[in-house]
């Protein structure tokens, strides 16, 4: 029989932010984080978990929450360069997963239906209007079917 594996409050609390973050998705945050699908689904029901757990939970949140809004930013970076290829569908949906993910954490909801001023903002910066980066995707997506 092999040994148990513990684990730290910290390793508990980011185990499940990020399980939220996969919108409780137990296989997936499995594989991410290397946690046993049935120890995440104890903890997830309050099991094992210490009184610090959902302090440090919060703190991970807002930790999480950023470096995947860094990992955003980066790809809004390089996506002017890759509209053109073939993987600006994949650098989309990859963008769009990282997005919603932060707002999942920061307790946002991920549904819009129309541009954030903010986002409207940094593309006028680049002289790119949100119908033509829309209008970009669309015409990617048909090129990668």
């Amino acid at each position: 029989m092999g040994k148990r594996r513990r684990y730290s409050d910290a390793d508990k609390a980011t185990a499940l932010e990020l399980l939220r973050a996969n919108g409780g998705n137990l296989s997936r945050t499995s594989r991410e984080t290397g946690v046993p699908v049935s120890t995440l689904h104890e903890w997830k029901k309050g099991e094992h978990l210490s009184e610090t757990v959902p302090e440090l939970r919060k703190e991970k949140r807002g930790t999480l929450a950023s470096q995947l809004e860094a990992i955003a930013w980066k790809i809004l970076d390089v996506l002017p360069d890759k509209l053109e290829d073939a993987s600006a569908r994949e650098l989309a949906t990859t963008l769009g997963i990282v997005i919603d993910k932060a707002q999942l954490l920061r307790g946002q909801p991920t549904e819009h239906t129309m541009v954030s001023s903010s986002v409207a903002g940094e593309l006028d910066k680049l002289g790119v209007q949100p119908d033509e980066v829309m209008q970009a995707f669309v015409e990617a997506a048909k090129w990668t079917n």
